[in-house]
């Protein structure tokens, strides 16, 4: 109710039920809200600077690649991003290689 008499707008209402619908997705699967947060206040800033980076560039991605402080940078992100995944498939592997089939 409070949603619709602040500005007399379904849409709020609306935009209410998406926000409320994500949050109770995010609950049921277990994701944590912290860096949900950190990413919505840093996504902005992020994107700002890559778009300077590709101004200064001159448009050219391979910048990100040839120089060794941004290449070393997008290595680690992506270690942290693919490692917990293989380490949990191979986890899992390895769980159902020891139990016994019957």
């Amino acid at each position: 109710m409070g949603a619709y008499t602040l500005n007399n707008n379904v849409v709020d209402v609306a935009l209410l039920w998406v926000i409320g619908t994500v949050g109770f997705g995010m609950r049921v699967l277990d994701v944590p809200v912290a860096p949900c947060i950190v990413g919505l206040i840093l996504g902005p800033l992020a994107e700002q600077q890559f778009r300077r980076a590709l101004t200064i560039s001159q448009g050219d991605g391979s910048v990100f690649f040839t120089h060794p402080i941004s290449l070393a940078l997008l290595v680690i992100a992506a270690a942290l991003v693919l490692i917990p995944t293989l380490l949990r498939w191979h986890a899992a592997r390895q769980l159902r290689a020891a139990t016994p089939t019957a």
